[in-house]
This record gives C-alpha cells, structure tokens and sequence, in this order.
C-alpha cells in the first residue's frame, strides 16, 4: 500500500497460490493452484483498498478519486475465481476462466456519506468477481438500503 505526495494511492497484493482453511483440506488439495483466486481475496482486496481511498480523502481534503482495479495475470493457464462455502465448493457460483481481466475504472465519491461510500465499494467488489462468473459477495455485506429491497 503506498500514498503519495500527490494523493495517488495505490495498492499492490499477490492474490494466488494461497492455503485453504483447514476446515476445507478435505474437500481438495490444501492449496490453490497458481491460476485460482479465492473470489473472497479479491472482494477484501477492494475493500482495503477502498478504505485506504477513504483514509486519504479524509486527510488531503480530497472528494473524488478516478480509481481502477485490475489483475494481472502472466500464466499458462487462464485466470480462474473460486467460490467456496464454509464447508464445500458453493455449487451456486460457476467460475469463468479469464485470459485476461479488465480493470474496473470509476470516478468514486470518497467523502460521501458512509452507506454512499458502502455502495460504492460494494459496487466495484461486485464487478470485479461478476467478471470470474461469481456473483455473490461473501464479505462485503450489502448497503442498508439495499437490504430494504
């Protein structure tokens, strides 16, 4: 995560290649492989992301950030967003498998009110794994207004 002298932040991660918890070994190998990412990953990556917008918004004074989110990916194999459920793969989400995945651009309002600035990331989270063929987010609950809905 870095900010910069002029307000850019930016925030880099590895996302692939990570350990299943231990409650899902049993279900398939211990870890993924390097062209899978746990849909989950990305959906917390944008979050603290998006917090990290918000944090700088605050302190510079700034309301608008042009933002956009990406994942790179070199391999072999295509790009491949996983779903899991507590215990098992959530049969409910078919992933896609990506050559390539195009980055989300948005201009956010950073020092909107917090259920604006909610649905603003869960806007971005939500498109970035509707791209991998999921379309329910795990961590990032909806706005309350949506939940009216």
């Amino acid at each position: 995560m870095s900010v910069h002298f002029d307000g850019t932040v930016s925030l880099a991660y590895a996302v692939s290649g990570h350990r299943l918890p231990s409650r899902l070994k049993d279900v398939r190998e211990h870890e993924f492989q390097p062209w899978e990412i746990h849909g989950r990953t990305i959906e917390c990556t944008v979050a603290d992301f998006m917090a990290l917008v918000r944090a700088t918004s605050r302190a510079l004074h700034h309301g608008e950030y042009d933002i956009q989110v990406g994942v790179k990916w070199h391999g072999v194999k295509p790009l491949t967003l996983i779903a899991w459920n507590a215990s098992s793969r959530d049969g409910a989400e078919v992933p896609t498998s990506l050559r390539s995945f195009t980055p989300i651009r948005s201009t956010i309002t950073a020092s909107a009110t917090d259920t604006a600035f909610h649905q603003q990331v869960y806007e971005i989270a939500q498109d970035c794994i509707n791209q991998g063929g999921l379309t329910k987010l795990v961590c990032i609950k909806p706005p309350e207004d949506d939940k009216a809905q």
